[in-house]
């Protein structure tokens, strides 16, 4: 199954679409933050991360909560969506020397180096190139600089992908190492598995357009088609009166040399 092109303009539409009209549908993403955060805290000794980059930070930045558990002088955060506003906001009050928020899509922004860790949750999947874009980001971290961050494995919407074709390019947990291994030590990498239950499958795809996760689909559908997909999904994947969506996060804690 071949992976669909990304268009950034669609993917930065359809997320500042989401994050205005649905800021908290996300079930999965804060969830994937949090036990990031904790992989963080059991791996690595320091608590003291003096730069600290965020990437994909929508308009739900970690560093309230990174904050609890370590210490950092100039938090940057960067988003394909215009959340200034937003993060200036979940930051005002934390200890921070300074917090800068840096918009535009992160494979082309020119992002600060030197930093003591670099974390993201949930977003690098949506890079063009995830191996290439991880490889030059390695050499935005400081000598035994850490990155920390969530991804997707093949088997996340493996729903979606059977019914319309429609994938990212997703990285399997065995393509990561090899990115890393000149560098520096992948001190964890976990995979998992969540399954989520829908009535129907047309909450499948409000839950998908709520998360802006439904970034892949250019043209909207006909009321034909919602009809042969609801059938199509029912059949493949109904359980007892509901349908399932899968999602198959991979977390990666990297330290450089």
């Amino acid at each position: 199954m071949n992976a669909m092109k990304i268009d950034k303009t669609l993917v930065k539409n359809r997320f500042q679409r989401s994050f205005r009209e649905s800021p908290y549908a996300g079930i999965i993403q804060p969830g994937m933050a949090k036990y990031l955060l904790e992989l963080l805290m059991n791996n690595v000794e320091t608590r003291n991360f003096p730069n600290v980059l965020e990437l994909g930070c929508g308009v739900h930045t970690m560093a309230p909560e990174v904050l609890k558990h370590i210490t950092v002088e100039t938090w940057t955060a960067n988003d394909i969506v215009p959340a200034e506003t937003e993060f200036k906001d979940a930051t005002k009050d934390l200890k921070l020397k300074e917090s800068v928020f840096l918009n535009g899509d992160m494979e082309t922004a020119e992002l600060p180096d030197m930093q003591d860790l670099i974390i993201s949750s949930a977003a690098i999947q949506w890079t063009k190139s995830p191996d290439e874009f991880l490889s030059r980001l390695i050499r935005n971290l400081a000598s035994g600089g850490v990155m920390a961050f969530a991804s997707f494995g093949p088997e996340n919407f493996r729903e979606l992908k059977a019914l319309t074709g429609m994938s990212l390019d997703y990285l399997t947990s065995s393509d990561y190492p090899p990115i890393f291994s000149h560098d520096g030590n992948l001190l964890c990498i976990e995979e998992l598995k969540s399954v989520m239950l829908f009535d129907s499958p047309l909450d499948v795809l409000k839950h998908l357009k709520a998360t802006g996760t439904n970034s892949l689909a250019r043209q909207a559908w006909t009321k034909k088609d919602l009809n042969h997909f609801s059938e199509m999904y029912r059949a493949k994947f109904g359980q007892d009166d509901q349908v399932t969506l899968t999602y198959h996060p991979l977390y990666f804690i990297f330290q450089r040399f």
